[in-house]
């Protein structure tokens, strides 16, 4: 916990007890609220077209429109500009749980498809420097769209590439972010 030296005169002291909580305020503040934030990782082999990454975001509290974002996390061995990745969001109403004493879960419904978005990542410029954060490992995330997201209905979104080549190399983590 953050306290102000009593060694200070009761002048400063008052002034130190007002300026470290705002300021502690204002650090968690400025850090911006993130309903959902999770990476999984991809084969190390290679992510081939077929390794869909499923995303069951749980923490959805409100109805409301969210952000999503898209990142990857890559090696300096990906050997391609650019990333194209298909994310597929698919909805299905949330059944309550049957009243059993053996505390079963909610059931799973079956989730439609709402809707697909294609995104193209440019990871690297024209002269192949990347432009993502990081050194060995690098981080690039790009906002896809937003969407309404509902607490009573359960979301899962699908991510695969949708590139020339059946299997890429060098993609370690793929994550969403809602926000």
């Amino acid at each position: 916990m953050l306290t102000c030296p009593s060694s200070l005169p009761p002048s400063r002291r008052w002034w130190c007890a007002l300026v470290l909580p705002l300021a502690a305020l204002l650090l968690i503040a400025c850090h911006g609220r993130r309903t959902y934030h999770h990476f999984e990782p991809v084969d190390p082999t290679g992510w081939t077209v077929a390794d869909t990454v499923r995303f069951r975001p749980e923490t959805i509290d409100e109805d409301r429109l969210y952000t999503l974002s898209v990142g990857v996390r890559f090696a300096d061995s990906y050997a391609y500009r650019d990333l194209w990745i298909v994310v597929e969001q698919r909805a299905g109403r949330r059944q309550p749980a049957p009243l059993t004493p053996y505390g079963d879960k909610p059931r799973r419904t079956a989730l439609t498809p709402v809707r697909r978005d294609t995104l193209h990542m440019i990871l690297a410029d024209s002269k192949g420097k990347w432009l993502a954060q990081g050194v060995a490992m690098h981080e690039a995330e790009e906002v896809i769209t937003a969407a309404r997201l509902s607490k009573d209905y359960d979301s899962e979104f699908l991510l695969y590439h949708i590139m020339r080549q059946q299997t890429v190399q060098g993609i370690c983590e793929v994550g969403l972010k809602i926000k």
